[in-house]
């Protein structure tokens, strides 16, 4: 096919472009059907996906077998695109698909561009929200318009590049002999937020089919998320509350029922009172301080891996297995603690796993994998506001998760402190004293959510209140003694 010059287009053209210019080319053999479908998934944080699915009708796949060698899509994932098929359909035609991420709000109209460039179908899309104290407002408005027909697909550079003409392709002589292009491409646009809109139900909805020569065609939603963290908060506070005041009674009556037995005992003289320090793990104290304080924790705790962030061993293991890992599972492991408590760094993981490329490269692809969990932002910001600090920590590699904490601009959690530079991982204690010595906070006044429930087991017994943060749903009869939570919607719970 040449050089980046081609009816299929090079890599460097966008997505919908190159998809709509090689069934151009199908045209001239034959009319086929272009159906593209583009769904902007926004989620409570302003950050989403946005999916691309193209489908070539079994007449395109007939006339152009080779077609999956012609569509070259590297320098797509290189953008960022992840890029799945084809996938055989039911009435034997092809589907390709694209996804890529937007980490906040401001990312959603630079993600679009990439389709079909600033100026084209997708235009002024915009996401706002607004938190208040109770909830937080979501709105998504943007353009979807075809006016301008098929040539909205190209450009001046791009014809250029094609010798001249918009797809290297006369169109009239086309039209002439298959009739208008616009008859044969649909394009379908869904946008999707979460929350509460006008008919109660959670989240809101809107699809557009649009065909060339359509437009322009508004999309508007809007939302609103209840914050339950006003709920929970004070419920946990009155709780802890009610438990003080329980053992206060209790020492109270404890107290006075042993002075009036002393009062019938003769005096006796005591020793002095003996300092003999805690052979391993004591029991839970009674009522915390932040019991006596009325529940407010001082401290909120934060997994880095499995509550901000996907666990971090698992996906090691995944990707080191696309980039041809062949070792087992127990063998990634350790690999992966070793780097994980400080003893080896990332290079030589990758090494260990047998990935050959450059070692830097693999880290930040391999970071490019890891974005935060939905909610986790609008989360640790909502905990600010109300005057928490809130800290991280984890058992992963400093070098992986620092960049991630710059990227995602999560600063304002501190300390985050990793277990490669605490030289231990949890569940092992020491990770968790580094983050008291670090804090100066007692452990008896934090607030745990972590996903990992050794490691809640030993936060509970050091006198945390936990959280378990899990997709899981326990048995009934096998429930953890520690708070269970999903996700961060089950502290912005909508309505």
């Amino acid at each position: 096919m040449g050089h980046r010059a081609s009816t299929f287009v090079a890599m460097r053209f966008r997505f919908l472009r190159l998809a709509v210019l090689a069934l151009l080319f199908v045209f001239v053999v034959a009319a086929c059907d272009i159906e593209v479908e583009v769904l902007i998934d926004v989620e409570e944080d302003g950050a989403g996906l946005v999916t691309v699915a193209v489908l070539l009708d079994e007449e395109a796949v007939e006339q152009v077998p080779e077609i999956e060698e012609q569509l070259r899509l590297d320098d797509l994932r290189e953008a960022g695109w992840t890029i799945d098929g084809p996938f055989d359909t039911s009435d034997g035609g092809l589907q390709y698909v694209a996804t890529k991420r937007f980490g906040d709000p401001d990312q959603l109209q630079l993600v679009l561009n990439d389709l079909t460039g600033p100026d084209a179908m997708l235009q002024d899309f915009l996401i706002t929200r607004e938190p208040d104290f109770a909830e937080t407002s979501l709105a998504l408005r943007g353009i979807v318009d075809m006016s301008r027909g098929v040539d909205m697909f190209t450009d001046a550079a791009l014809a250029q590049s094609l010798g001249g003409t918009p797809f290297g392709i006369n169109l009239g002589q086309l039209e002439a002999e298959f009739g208008p292009l616009e008859d044969n491409v649909r394009v379908t646009v869904i946008a999707r937020i979460p929350g509460v809109g006008d008919d109660e139900t959670g989240g809101a909805e809107q699809t557009v089919r649009v065909v060339p020569g359509d437009g322009p065609e508004t999309i508007s939603l809007a939302t609103t998320d209840e914050d339950e963290i006003a709920k929970i908060l004070p419920l946990v506070g009155k709780a802890a509350l009610g438990l003080g005041l329980l053992a206060l009674l209790v020492n109270v009556v404890t107290w006075s029922v042993g002075r009036s037995r002393r009062k019938n005992l003769p005096a006796i003289r005591t020793a002095e009172p003996m300092q003999v320090p805690a052979s391993g793990f004591a029991a839970r104290p009674g009522p915390s301080a932040a019991a006596r304080r009325g529940g407010q924790p001082r401290l909120v705790v934060v997994d880095i891996g499995g509550v901000l962030y996907e666990q971090f061993l698992p996906s090691v293991d995944l990707f080191a297995r696309v980039n041809g890992c062949t070792l087992s599972q127990q063998a990634v492991a350790e690999a992966f603690t070793t780097t994980a408590s400080g003893r080896a760094t990332t290079a030589e993981l990758w090494s260990t796993l047998g990935l050959e490329a450059d070692p830097a490269a693999l880290d930040a692809t391999f970071i490019s994998t890891m974005p935060p969990h939905g909610g986790a932002r609008d989360f640790i910001e909502e905990l600010r506001r109300r005057g928490m600090q809130v800290a991280a920590l984890g058992n992963c590699p400093a070098a992986w998760s620092h960049a991630m904490r710059d990227r995602d601009r999560l600063d304002g959690i501190a300390p985050w402190i990793d277990s490669s530079d605490a030289g231990v991982t949890s569940p092992a204690p020491g990770l968790f004293e580094a983050m008291r010595r670090a804090t100066g906070v007692p452990f008896e006044d934090w607030l745990f959510i972590h996903a990992d429930l050794e490691s809640l087991d030993t936060g509970k017994t050091l006198g945390m209140s936990t959280v378990w943060m899990t997709r899981d749903q326990p048995p009934a009869d096998q429930r953890p003694d520690h708070a269970i939570v999903h996700s961060f919607a089950d502290f912005f719970r909508r309505k």
